[in-house]
C-alpha cells in the first residue's frame, strides 16, 4: 500500500539460537530471488543516504506496516532504474560499492562469468587464451566471485580489490597449512 514497513532481523548464533537485531524501518520496493532465497529490496537509509539493500526474507522474525509513506523509488534508485541490471551488479545479494572492474578471463570458461553476470560487460582486449574484461558491479560481490573462480579468472583493476583477494587467499592457505 506503499507504506514503510518496521522489520525485525535475526542473526543465528552458534548454538543455533536466534539474535533478534533493534527493528528498523525501511521503504520496501522488490522481492527477488537469488540464489535460492528470497531477498526484501528496501531503502534503510543507513547513515542517512538513500540506498536499495538486499534482506533476506527469511532473516526477518517480524513485520509491521507504518502508516508513513515510503520514500518513492525514484528518489532512492533514479528515474531509470532497471531490476535486472541491479541483479547483475549485485550477484550474491551484497550491498556496498559498486563500479568497473577489470577480469582477465581463461577464454573457454568466459561462459562461467556470463552464467554470474550476463552479457553486460566490454572485452578490452583479447589473445588466444585470455580476455580482459570489464564490468560494473558490486565489489564484495567480485571478491566472492573471485574466490571462487581464481583458477580461470584474475581481477586486474582496481588495485584495493585485487590486493583484498591477495590477502583473503593468504588468510585461507595459512588455514590450510
Amino acid at each position: 500500500h506503499n507504506h514503510k514497513i518496521e522489520i525485525t532481523q535475526f542473526s543465528i548464533m552458534s548454538d543455533g539460537t536466534h539474535q533478534e537485531w533493534s527493528p528498523k524501518v525501511v521503504d520496501p520496493y522488490f522481492v527477488v530471488s537469488d540464489q535460492s532465497r528470497y531477498y526484501l529490496l528496501c531503502n534503510t537509509n543507513r547513515d542517512n543516504r538513500l540506498s536499495l539493500e538486499p534482506r533476506r526474507i527469511d532473516r526477518i522474525s517480524k513485520v509491521a506496516i507504518s502508516s508513513e509513506i515510503r520514500t518513492p523509488l525514484c528518489d532512492v534508485a533514479g528515474h531509470n532504474f532497471d531490476l535486472g541490471k541491479y541483479m547483475r551488479e549485485h550477484i550474491y545479494m551484497f550491498s556496498g560499492g559498486v563500479g568497473h572492474v577489470e577480469i582477465r578471463i581463461d577464454n573457454h570458461h568466459i561462459g562461467s562469468f556470463i552464467d554470474w553476470y550476463g552479457n553486460d560487460y566490454i572485452i578490452l582486449s583479447k589473445d588466444d587464451k585470455y580476455s580482459i574484461i570489464r564490468v560494473y558491479t558490486n565489489y564484495d560481490a567480485v571478491y566472492y566471485w573471485a574466490m571462487q573462480y581464481g583458477g580461470i579468472a584474475e581481477v586486474i583493476y582496481p588495485l584495493n580489490l585485487r590486493n583484498r583477494i591477495r590477502d583473503g587467499i593468504r588468510d585461507m592457505l595459512k588455514k590450510y597449512e
